[in-house]
């Protein structure tokens, strides 16, 4: 295995965008290789090099070193960056783990694999943190609860077919905030158009 090292491409973006990111790798390994087994103990290596390159990308961001970083980040068991949103309400995001990952199901105890989202957010017209700090899904309008954001990688990829890549185009964006609920409904090709919803109201 070789050296870990900080990614100067993700150092333009806020640290909840970074932490995204390099979530997304990581639950992608834990995705497919789910159901292999010692998975845990033989992607060990490859989960220290994760951990090392996530925070020296941080601690380049911070221009501070990767142990004050983790210092900063601990919080007993997990390692979280903790921020303020725009409504001024205090915001989390944890670090996540191999091995909580390779424990976790899909609603209904399915085995799920979903391909990582590994693009490099930009400079965006509106910041992923403020989007994610108004605590509502984009799709249905849902408040509070568990969001994800789902990622595409270039607009030209959006087909206009359904009624969320017509949301995307709309507001020209290649990402969109989702409750849990909608997101796995968007993977599983069943999001329903709730434009329908609102017109039968």
């Amino acid at each position: 295995m070789g050296v870990a090292s900080h990614r100067g491409a993700l150092l333009r973006n806020d640290e909840p965008t970074i932490i995204h990111v390099y979530n997304a790798e990581l639950r992608g390994f834990a995705n497919y290789y789910s159901l292999a087994t010692s998975v845990k103990r033989r992607l060990s290596k490859l989960y220290w090099l994760w951990w090392q390159s996530l925070y020296k990308t941080l601690a380049g961001k911070h221009q501070t070193s990767v142990r004050k970083m983790v210092r900063k980040m601990k919080s007993g068991k997990q390692y979280i960056w903790r921020c303020t949103g725009r409504n001024g309400q205090p915001k989390h995001f944890a670090i996540q783990r191999f091995g909580d990952l390779l424990k976790q199901k899909a609603p209904g105890g399915a085995d799920v694999d979903v391909q990582p989202n590994t693009v490099v957010l930009r400079a965006a017209r509106t910041k992923l943190i403020d989007r994610l700090a108004a605590n509502a899904c984009e799709y249905c309008g849902k408040h509070g609860g568990y969001f994800e954001v789902h990622h595409i990688r270039k607009m030209k990829d959006l087909t206009g077919k359904q009624a969320w890549e017509k949301h995307m185009i709309a507001l020209r964006r290649k990402t969109i905030v989702l409750c849990i609920q909608c997101h796995h409904l968007l993977h599983a090709g069943t999001l329903p158009d709730m434009r329908r919803k609102d017109m039968q109201k």
